[in-house]
C-alpha cells in the first residue's frame, strides 16, 4: 500500500474521477482497496479507504 503515496502525490489528476458518488471525489484502486480523495489547491485530502467488497455509496 505504501507505494501509492508517491504516485498519488505526483499524479493526483491522472486517476479516475468519481463525481457520480460525490462532487470532487477521485478514486485510486490499490490491490483490493479503493482510496477516495479530494484535491484542494495545495493538498490531497484522503476521504476514505474501502475494501473492494464494500459499497462506496454507503460509506462516503
Amino acid at each position: 500500500m505504501r507505494l501509492w503515496y508517491g504516485y498519488l502525490r505526483d499524479n493526483p489528476l491522472i486517476v479516475v474521477s468519481c463525481e457520480y458518488i460525490r462532487a470532487g471525489y477521485r478514486q485510486l484502486k490499490v490491490n483490493e482497496h479503493y482510496i477516495f480523495y479530494r484535491i484542494s489547491k495545495h493538498t490531497i485530502h484522503i476521504v476514505r479507504v474501502l475494501h473492494e467488497t464494500m459499497q462506496a455509496n454507503n460509506h462516503l
